[in-house]
């Protein structure tokens, strides 16, 4: 299936005041990209985004960028990585918590099954 002939996008641009301690100004810009042609047309107000998209059948639907980071943050390599650091080293605790409870109890086994004679030196 073709990619679609237009795709719209949203560009928050800023525009920093020369006067130190004065507040930022932001320019809110839009354009309109044509991805078959390359061809970029820019608006400085959405009503004329709008009406231009509305006339090439396309309905714009603006997200915003954080939402959109939200929703791509988490991908199966981030997945991959966060088993990678913890499953090994968990996986080294699990073993030596049970080779610990094993020599524990092959300690008992044997404490009990043998007991302990002393040793007298020859002659003594």
């Amino acid at each position: 299936m073709p990619p679609p002939p237009f795709e719209i996008y949203k560009w928050r641009g800023h525009i920093f005041s020369a006067a130190p301690g004065s507040p930022i100004s932001y320019n809110l810009t839009y354009f309109l990209l044509d991805t078959r042609t390359g061809n970029r047309t820019d608006f400085t107000e959405y009503q004329s985004l709008q009406k231009t998209a509305l006339r090439l059948k396309i309905q714009p639907a603006l997200i915003p960028i954080g939402d959109i980071y939200f929703r791509y943050r988490w991908t199966w390599f981030d997945g991959l990585a966060g088993v990678l650091m913890v499953g090994p080293p968990l996986a080294c605790v699990l073993l030596y918590v049970r080779w610990l409870w094993w020599v524990r109890r092959k300690g008992k086994l044997v404490a009990r099954s043998a007991p302990i004679r002393l040793m007298t030196p020859p002659g003594g």
